[in-house]
């Protein structure tokens, strides 16, 4: 039993060293597609995708406070709250006025909808407090800045319209980007990089394991399981015998006289 068990891991070992031999041996090939495909991702994000920039402000909301003051109960409360918040904001009735008020465009040229504001904004809600965080992508970073700004302060109005809050404050305006939020060419070349290697790898692997052809006398005993006697070298056979077809051919040429010559009298020399 022990036996057969190491028999069963000697075997493993040997095909995980012969397929770490067969990648290395088309190492060169693996590196080149690799860096090609990490290149591909690089231009394309380069030349065909417009960066974007992301300006964040943050609020603050404060409910009413009771006449014996602010309670533990209280700030549980507007703690839960706060996810409310957080959908008054993305409503159609914010995002209709921000549009308005900043005369907001879409690529056509026609005011942009609600829909199309609400993809570039994203509001959460910092854990475990009652912050909200406005986050606004545009590929102008001014006009990021200017849309976060008034939803906001919109949204601020809004939400004491609709809740029994005593105020909205302002936490941090939004401030003006100067690097680009997306996308991330470092990052998503190098993972075209691995990706390359990945996929490019395991197609040499792949068809490595479906190649069943017999090329060694290795694979005449694992397919086969025939022991060989010898080799010959198919080459240098090869070589030998063509060598000696010309040398044959050469004699046979010599054996054979010229072809008689006819003079001006007719007789043969």
């Amino acid at each position: 039993m022990e036996n057969n068990q190491q028999q069963a891991n000697d075997v493993m070992e040997i095909d995980l060293l012969e397929l770490m031999q067969v990648l290395w041996s088309k190492a060169v090939i693996i590196v080149l597609v690799a860096f090609m495909t990490a290149v591909a991702v690089f231009l394309v994000e380069f030349l065909a995708i417009t960066p974007k920039y992301t300006s964040t402000t943050k609020m603050l909301v404060l409910a009413k406070q009771n006449q014996t003051g602010l309670t533990s109960s209280d700030l549980t409360m507007s703690s839960q709250l706060t996810k409310d918040y957080v959908e008054l904001i993305q409503t159609r009735k914010v995002t209709e006025q921000v549009i308005a008020r900043l005369n907001l465009k879409n690529s056509d040229g026609e005011p942009m909808t609600h829909e199309q504001l609400l993809s570039k904004m994203t509001v959460t809600q910092v854990t475990d407090t009652r912050i909200l965080t406005i986050q606004v992508e545009d590929p102008d970073p001014y006009l990021a800045q200017s849309i976060a700004d008034a939803i906001r302060d919109i949204a601020a109005v809004h939400i004491k319209e609709v809740t029994d809050v005593e105020a909205v404050n302002t936490v941090d305006p939004a401030n003006l980007p100067t690097k680009t939020s997306s996308p991330s060419l470092l990052r998503d070349t190098a993972i075209g990089g691995v990706v390359g290697f990945v996929l490019i790898c395991g197609l040499i692997l792949a068809l490595h394991l479906m190649d069943n052809t017999i090329k060694t006398s290795d694979d005449v005993e694992r397919y086969l399981g025939i022991s060989t006697l010898g080799t010959i070298p198919m080459e240098s056979s090869t070589a030998q015998a063509q060598s000696s077809r010309k040398k044959s051919r050469r004699r046979s040429s010599s054996s054979y006289p010229g072809r008689y010559s006819t003079n001006l009298s007719g007789g043969r020399t």
